[in-house]
């Protein structure tokens, strides 16, 4: 277990824990970012941002998911564009209305993650992970709700957020399905290898992922969410969230 920080200037601390598969993203996102250690002690590190350091949302993802590659090109994992409420993931394009859905459930669910979520497929069990997100770590320190990537969530639900016409949770044609897992697993981090990584290694970074979605799909219920924007939660959501 690697018990890591970053140390801002103003003394403030976001704190990262990290098993075995994040381990080596945090040790490379350090040294990309030009981080200093200001102590170590046996199994866990503490990484100080230098005062004049800035970091846009775009470089941010660049270093998190070049840490992760290995694991992405393995398959044993993914990261989703989501949201992460008590037990249900949320997956949706950019503007579909993520951070709004976030903001409405502020205070009345637990929201581990609200852009970014790092699954697996572990013995039968869809889990997810918070990713660091410029939202969280970088841009707002305080974020009532914090990032703590060892934090393991089990995913009994996920849902594809549109919007519509007819609130509530609607059964996903199955044709569409895996269309849906791929696009939600590839729309924050394609864009970046597609411009560093060759033909072939993104042939087999998609055919990597295509088997997690399969996985995905064969372990966790998924289906669609439909929240028009002047209209309440639906309430079959809530009931899904518990609340």
């Amino acid at each position: 277990m690697l018990s890591c920080g970053f140390q801002l200037a103003d003394g403030d601390f976001c704190r990262w824990a990290a098993d075995d598969l994040c381990r080596d993203i945090i040790s490379r996102f350090a040294a990309a970012a030009n981080m200093e250690i200001v102590s170590g002690l046996a199994g866990n590190a503490s990484y100080y941002s230098p005062e004049k350091w800035q970091m846009t949302g775009v470089r941010l993802r660049a270093l998190f998911y070049s840490g992760l590659l290995p694991y992405l090109e393995s398959g044993r994992a993914g990261v989703f564009h989501g949201i992460l409420v008590n037990n249900v993931l949320v997956c949706g394009v950019s503007g579909v209305g993520k951070t709004t859905l976030c903001r409405r459930l502020d205070g009345i669910a637990d929201i581990y993650a609200d852009d970014a979520v790092l699954v697996q497929v572990t013995d039968g069990k869809l889990t997810g992970k918070p990713c660091p997100t410029w939202s969280r770590y970088i841009r707002d320190i305080e974020a009532p709700h914090s990032c703590d990537i060892n934090k393991s969530i089990v995913i009994n639900k996920l849902l594809f957020l549109e919007r519509g016409d007819t609130p509530g949770i609607h059964p996903l044609p199955s044709s569409l399905l895996t269309a849906k897992l791929m696009r939600a697993s590839s729309d924050l981090y394609y864009r970046i290898f597609s411009s560093t990584l060759s033909e072939e290694r993104l042939a087999a970074l998609s055919s990597a992922q295509l088997a997690l979605s399969v996985a995905v799909r064969s372990c966790c219920d998924s289906s669609a969410l439909v929240v028009p924007l002047t209209h309440q939660l639906p309430e079959d959501f809530l009931s899904l969230l518990k609340l």
